[in-house]
């Protein structure tokens, strides 16, 4: 589930979280475990609650995603909207020999249609078979990504890397793709069933 903050508070560091079907729920210093003192409205963040007290929820931890910065040369002005949408989950809709279609949305279609993100005359694909596919990030691979990846990049393609939210601080689940092609698409908003 996609959380942002709703609302911060830097002199405490204190604030509101939301996702689309919950919220705002307040946040204390004491969720703030990083200390962060900059957080951003509509900033994506993971929120962990620790039950229910007095009808309210308690937030026992809110933290970044992901950091801010991008390893230098990476940025990739392809996935500029899709990467600035915040979507927080992605599935394989599609997968060839040469093509891969990746849909990256929140939560489901009716609360963000999202986007499709497609990747064309593909040499080489990593990490297509990883479960927790949460909270991507698109950029150009690093020089280090090529290397551990073996890959061997013809003349006009490129190798791309989505960042993934690891399931624990140790883990690292990326993405490797080396295509010839990328096209960035927003999916339309489907149509209510008619009984």
């Amino acid at each position: 589930m996609a959380w942002k903050i709703h609302s911060w508070f830097g002199a405490d560091r204190s604030g509101f979280v939301a996702s689309p079907h919950y919220g705002p729920w307040p946040f204390g210093d004491s969720a703030n475990g990083a200390g962060t003192t900059d957080f951003a409205v509509g900033e994506g963040v993971v929120v962990e609650v620790d039950g229910i007290r007095e009808d309210k929820p308690v937030v026992r931890s809110v933290r970044r995603i992901r950091s801010r910065q991008c390893p230098l040369g990476t940025d990739c002005s392809e996935f500029e909207n899709v990467n600035g949408a915040g979507l927080s989950e992605l599935r394989i809709e599609k997968e060839s020999a040469d093509r891969l279609e990746l849909h990256v949305y929140d939560c489901c279609d009716w609360c963000e249609p999202g986007y499709s993100v497609v990747f064309e005359n593909v040499q080489q694909a990593n990490g297509l078979e990883l479960e927790d596919l949460d909270d991507p990030w698109f950029r150009l691979a690093t020089e280090q990504e090529k290397h551990s990846n073996a890959a061997a990049i013809p003349v006009g393609f490129a190798a791309y890397t989505v960042v993934l939210t690891p399931s624990s601080p140790i883990e690292q689940n990326d993405m490797f793709v080396v295509a010839e092609n990328v096209t960035v698409s927003r999916r339309p908003r489907p149509k209510p069933c008619s009984d």
